[in-house]
């Protein structure tokens, strides 16, 4: 495998202060995938184990509970409303999960439901 080359990694990092105003390190926060959909297929075997849960959005792309289920990871379904033009609203993540979850996936609204 291949973490991409250094100057990619750079100008990623650069790309993320500009347009999220966030500072990642490239050396050891950036990681250079195939296409998004082969980085969440491996997020959780390589974040989690067995048992762990994990918030994912609802709806969302099948390779969210896919991914998941492959690790053994239990799914906890935030739900996008459109009364909440598909944000997540992360006050309904009860704090029993919280504690519990490994990680949250959060996607774009728009995507996948238009």
């Amino acid at each position: 495998g291949t973490r991409g080359s250094a100057e990619f990694r750079g100008q990623s990092a650069a790309w993320m202060k500009h347009r999220f105003g966030v500072e990642v390190d490239p050396e050891t926060e950036l990681l250079s995938l195939m296409g998004s959909q082969d980085g969440l297929s491996h997020l959780a075997q390589a974040v989690c184990n067995p048992g762990d849960i994990a918030i994912v959005p609802n709806p969302g792309y099948p390779i969210y509970t896919g991914a998941l289920a492959i690790a053994g990871v239990t799914p906890w379904y935030l739900p996008l409303k459109e009364e909440n033009e598909f944000l997540p609203d992360l006050d309904d993540i009860p704090e029993e999960i919280w504690t519990k979850a490994t990680f949250i996936l959060l996607n774009f609204p728009g995507n996948p439901i238009a």
